[in-house]
């Protein structure tokens, strides 16, 4: 039986990222099971996506 698979871009409307956010979990092997065809990934549909940090903002320390 084979896996279904979705493409960086679907797997990025799944979660409400963007596709570039999806590329680098790739690259850095947080999405278990995603694959490198050529220059695309490929991610298992059953695959556990990363939780979402705090919305790409950073918290900086104040002084005082």
């Amino acid at each position: 039986m084979s896996t279904r698979m979705i493409t960086t871009t679907q797997a990025a409307a799944l979660r409400g990222v963007a596709v570039v956010t999806v590329r680098r979990w790739c690259q850095q092997g947080k999405i278990h099971g995603a694959i490198r065809i050529g220059r695309d990934w490929m991610i298992p549909a059953s695959a556990t996506l990363p939780e979402i940090g705090a919305g790409g903002k950073r918290m900086h320390k104040t002084k005082g």
